[in-house]
This record gives structure tokens, sequence and C-alpha cells, in this order.
């Protein structure tokens, strides 16, 4: 029997982003325990493979295969362990049981009965003792926690018609959630699993009532599914990048009809339907760039045409300067996705392409594969819901650094006018009034930090990618790591720099070392290497060492140390040494490098 065109393509290496949102279609029309079996047997070989622990006060062994094939589908690959009824709480009271290997996140999946009571004793009781036993888990271990709030099924009782949720078991369900809530807010790396709204709704699928009467069988295969795509997303978010760039086209896109065709006063875009879907899908792009997404447009029109839209429309939500890059023109999208990734700087495996067009779309699959393709068809009530549904801009939690992304790329815009006008590197740079802060990592910073190791590719010295476990362990060692702040003339960049240094004998390593492609070109790796040698100086070290670890895209790396005055002892070396007898690095000029204490290297 011959392989259909889903097996063909999860074999393909080359197109797993599109094998992916493939099956997820196939799944979400028949969602059956019978057809996440069939599947996860044709899953192409796995890659890095992560332990996850998963702890629940009602039964979910059964929720391996569609674990195991949702988050194929989101990205990565889980070896899920289990452990229910009571182990659950022995396993938080003593989170050393988990080892062995030891997860790299614990998510943790509790019922309103076992937390609150069952109805024997009015089901009321508090959950104060569920919130010790987490924070007592944070406590003894840095494991990142993924905490479900509480899962209740539809009601077994009748209530009468005044009560609501104000009082009896309604009111301490909602205190519980509410508890469960404020310790996420409050402990480092722990995140809420929103499982009343991904079963709500859906009652009469999702829940087992024979089954949880039975032997504590919650959720049927349905519910399974939901709970475990769930699951997959959040927890995902730890182990694969987040995409950077949404590419839209414009016509029965960003609005109803064609604006060359129909006129700005013509199209759909506005309180007439369609039109209040369209600015619906318009929200979502902006929160979506809120969050850090770059917005760029690839459209096939005249750019006259399109820029009159948003300059006449008074109902459109999103800015012409909204977007960071435009190809609107009537060449192949394919060749315009690779000429905005040229303009951003940014790799295609990083894009999103959003088109309503089947044509399009496949031409982008075929000929850029790396590129996530999102077909919107022609429902525009449906797009948010699309575009969000293909998983490349999950984030647990967005950053300061992410919220200013966009902006920064529009003044790295207006970066690269002021470069050609001043005519040479000096008057740019002392035109710019660049300003790096240097600090030691803190609690605050080491979010950012972990992301900035294990997303840079570009100025990547290393390529480590190391847990945000090990690098609070580092910290606490002899390593010292410190984070880069950059500011200029046009605002704020945030942290756009790691840095990890250890002493050895008489030497100084720089153990790693990464740069946001977006600060690339302001100084910072020379004012980083400046920095190290300072402390190099101060440490009494004789030389400043660096192992490279070439990659695709880290060539700069070496060019950088070459030019500050490293050298190897042969052509194929990856060790690059720097003298210090002579002085070392000097701070480059035009620039202002703050530091915590005088270590020679300040403004």
């Amino acid at each position: 029997m011959s392989a259909s065109p889903l097996e063909t393509l999860l074999c393909d290496t080359g197109r797993q982003t599109e094998a992916r949102a493939r099956l997820r279609s196939v799944l979400d029309e028949a969602p059956t325990t019978m057809n996440y079996m069939q599947w996860l047997g044709r899953l192409p070989p796995a890659d890095t493979v992560r332990q996850v622990a998963v702890l629940s006060s009602f039964t979910v062994e059964t929720m391996a295969p569609f674990l195991d094939v949702e988050a194929f589908t989101a990205g990565w690959w889980v070896a899920p362990r289990f452990m229910q009824y009571g182990e659950w709480r022995t396993a938080l009271a003593a989170p050393e049981r988990l080892s062995e290997p030891t997860p790299e996140a614990c998510v943790v999946l509790l019922h309103g009965d076992a937390v609150l009571g069952s109805e024997d004793d009015g089901g009321t009781a508090g959950i104060g003792w569920v919130v010790d036993l987490l924070r007592g888990f944070r406590q003894q271990s840095t494991i990142p926690l993924f905490i479900g709030l509480l899962a209740e099924p539809p009601a077994r009782h009748a209530l009468s018609l005044g009560e609501g949720p104000a009082e009896g078991r309604p009111r301490a369900l909602a205190m519980a959630q509410d508890s469960l809530v404020a310790l996420a807010l409050e402990l480092d790396d722990v995140h809420l699993l929103d499982l009343p709204a991904w079963l709500g709704g859906e009652n009469s699928e999702v829940f087992d009532e024979r089954g949880y009467l039975n032997n504590l069988s919650l959720l049927t295969g349905r519910g399974m599914a939901v709970v475990a795509r769930g699951i997959a997303r959040h927890v995902g978010c730890l182990f694969r990048p987040r995409r950077k760039v949404l590419v839209v086209d414009l016509d029965d896109t960003l609005w109803g009809g064609i604006v060359g065709e129909d006129g700005v006063d013509g199209i759909a875009l506005g309180e007439v339907w369609p039109g209040p879907a369209y600015l619906a899908f318009h929200r979502t792009l902006r929160d979506l760039r809120r969050s850090g997404i770059l917005l760029a447009i690839c459209s096939k029109n005249e750019e006259a045409d399109a820029r009159a839209v948003f300059e006449r429309r008074p109902e459109i939500i999103l800015a012409w300067d909204d977007f960071s890059a435009y190809q609107i023109n009537w060449r192949n999208k394919a060749e315009n996705l690779i000429e905005l990734a040229e303009e951003l700087g940014l790799g295609l495996d990083s894009f999103v392409f959003v088109d309503d067009s089947p044509k399009e779309c496949d031409l982008v699959r075929q000929a850029l594969p790396m590129v996530e393709v999102v077909e919107l068809g022609k429902r525009p009530e449906a797009f948010s819901d699309q575009l969000l549904a293909c998983q490349a801009f999950d984030v647990l939690r967005v950053t300061r650094e992410d919220a200013i992304r966009a902006e920064s790329y529009r003044h790295e815009q207006k970066r690269g006018e002021i470069a050609a006008l001043a005519g040479n590197l000096d008057t740019f740079y002392r035109s710019m009034k660049l300003r790096l802060s240097i600090r030691p990592a803190e609690a605050r910073t080491l979010e950012r930090i972990h992301k900035l190791l294990n997303k840079t590719n570009q100025f990547n010295l290393t390529l480590d990618r190391p847990t945000l476990d090990e690098i609070r362990r580092r910290v606490g060692t002899d390593s010292h790591i410190y984070s880069a702040e950059l500011r200029d003339r046009f605002g704020d960049y945030g942290i756009i720099a790691a840095l990890e240094l250890n002493a050895k004998a008489n030497q100084l390593c720089i153990a790693n070392m990464a740069v946001s492609c977006r600060a690339l070109g302001c100084l910072v790796e020379d004012s980083l290497l400046a920095f190290s040698s300072a402390q190099a100086h101060a440490q009494g070290a004789t030389a400043l060492v660096a192992d490279f670890v070439p990659g695709p895209r880290n060539s700069q790396v070496p060019e950088a140390l070459r030019r500050l005055g490293f050298s190897t002892a042969t052509e194929e070396d990856q060790r690059f040494v720097c003298e210090l007898a002579d002085g070392g690095i000097a701070k480059p000029p035009h620039i202002a490098i703050e530091t915590p204490r005088d270590i020679g290297c300040g403004r």
C-alpha cells in the first residue's frame, strides 16, 4: 500500500514545517484516540527529546500518545513521565523524586475534588495547602513549573437557582483559581495552563463522567487531545524559537476586495460586513506587534494604491509605519520574501507568510519550505484563529525587549538614513550618542540572557544553548555572567547582549558571548571585548581566550575577534587568544560604557 501524501511529507526532512501544519489539520478533523495512535507510528525519528514530568490528581497516563503527537506538531519531542493519584503530593513535597533523569519541565494537573474536597464533605475546602506545596517545590527546585487551573466537570447535583458564583462550591473554585494565578505572579518560572478555558463549552465531549467515577479518568479522548495540545504549546515555548516576522498580503487579507479595482473607498473596511472581521484581524496583528513580532507587507499591488488605504481610510487600525518592511510589486512572492529577509537581516526560518490565495501559499511552501505558511481562505471572521493556531508566535511572557523590538527596527531605518548622510563611520557613531550599560546577571535579567544565548545565531561565540536552570547554576559558581543594555539618540534597545567570563590560571576565558542582530554595527561587540580585556587586566591575567564554535550563520564572530587583536595558532584552530602584554583591547570611541564600578573601561 502506497504512502499517503502526508506520510511522504513527514519523511521529508526539508519540509517539516509544512508537515506539522498539515498534521494539525488532520487531527482537528478527527481528534480520536485511534487517529492519534495511528499518526504516532508514522512520525519521523526524534532529534532531541525533552524530559517532562506530569503530576496529576486524576488519570492521565492515557494522554501519552496525544502529548507525543501534539509536541511534534508544536515543533519539539517529548518523553513524558506520569505521576498520578497520591504521587503528585509526594513529588511536589520532595522534588528529588523526579530525578533520573531530571525533567526539563514539570506539569501539574489537578481537579476540584482532589483540592477542594468532594461533594460528600461540602466541596468548599481551601487551596492553601496546595499553594504551600507548590511554593515549597519552587524553593527546592528550579525546574520550570506549569500549573493547570483546576479542571471541574459539569455539576453532578442540582443547584438552587439562586446559588451563583459567590456561594458554595463555585465560590470556593473561583477563590482557588485566583490563588493559583497569584502564585504564578509571585514565583519565578511558574506558568499557568488554563484548563477551564480549553475545556469550557465542550463539557459533553471532554469530560468522562463514568470513567471519573470508576477510576478517576476525568477526560475523554477528545479532552485528552485538547489538554495535550495546550501543554505542548506552552511547554514547547521553552524549547523552540518563536518566529520573528509576520508577512501579510493586502487584498482580501487586510481588507475585503481589491484596492486596484474597487478603489480606496470601495474595499470592505468598516462597520458594514465583512469590514468588522478585517478590523478584528488588524487588532490581532497589532497585538502581535506589541509582543515583539515584526510586521511586513508582501502584496501584488501598486504601492501608491496600498499606501492610500492607510492614509485615507479613517477606520483602519494599523498604520503604515507599523510595518517594518514592504515588498509591494508584481514580482514572485517567494522572491519578495527573500528580499524582505535580506532587508531585515533575519533568516527565512523566522518568517510566517499569510495570504488568502491557495496559489500564492503553495508557491511559497514549495519554493521556501522553511517559511511557515498560513492559508487564510475566504472567512475573514476566522483569520485571527487560523493565524494563532499555527503556534509560531506562542510565548510564555512578553519581555520589555520583546515589546520594543518593532520600534527598534523602525529606529534602525532612521539610523541607516543617518549613516548614509554622515559619509563616514566616525561621524555616524558620534551622532548616535551610544550608551552601553553592562551589569552582572540578576534575577530580573536571567530570562532575557537565556533567550539571547538560545536564539541568537549571527553573533554567537559558542552556539551553546543552556537552559534557564543551567544559567542559574552557573551564576552561583565561578562564572561571571553579564547582560548589556544599549541606548542611542533614537531610543532604548533593551538588553541586547550576554557575556560569560571564567578565570582559568593566568587566563580569562570568554565562555559565551551573544549579541542580538538588532545591535550589530553599534560597537557592542567591540565594547564587550574591551570590557573583557579590562576585567582580565584587573584579575592579573596575561591573556584573553575565546573558544569559537562555528555554525551556519556566525562567521562574523571570528572576523571581529581577529579585527580586535585575537589570533589562532593555525588557520584551522578555533581557539582565539589575545595577549594582554601590550595593553589589551581599547575601549571604542563614541560609545559610553557604564558598569557598576570603575574597571578601567568606563565612559
